[in-house]
């Protein structure tokens, strides 16, 4: 599961989508189509909504087709190993904290940025 995390993380940030500490803020809902589906479709060009990783700006990125895919591997696996609150719905943080399991509490940017050098 961690594994899957971190090349998801790794994948967005290679490909030029956009920086660490916006990604950090990415919501499920923000990349996934449609989040009430069984079918899990994550979108080309998402919106991140105005918050304090923007600058409290939206701003819409283009995600690669290598990062579009294991993201959906990552959430598949997330949903899988009980790490979302409410694995029905796609929603809240898509950058899951190890710690607690199932409260689905967002990552912070420090331990993302050691995961992203250790890669």
């Amino acid at each position: 599961m961690l594994r899957s995390r971190t090349r998801a993380f790794a994948y967005l940030l290679s490909d030029g989508a956009m920086r660490t500490g916006p990604a950090v803020w990415l919501n499920i809902e923000e990349v996934v189509k449609n989040p009430e589906s069984s079918r899990l479709q994550i979108v080309e060009e998402p919106t991140i909504r105005a918050c304090e990783g923007t600058k409290y700006r939206e701003r819409s990125f283009v995600m690669s087709e290598r990062a579009r895919g294991a993201i959906a591997d990552y959430i598949k696996a997330a949903r899988a190993a009980g790490w979302l609150a409410h694995p029905e719905r796609l929603e809240g943080p898509l950058w899951i904290a190890s710690y607690p399991l199932g409260k689905q509490s967002r990552l912070s940017q420090r331990t993302a940025m050691q995961a992203w050098q250790t890669f």
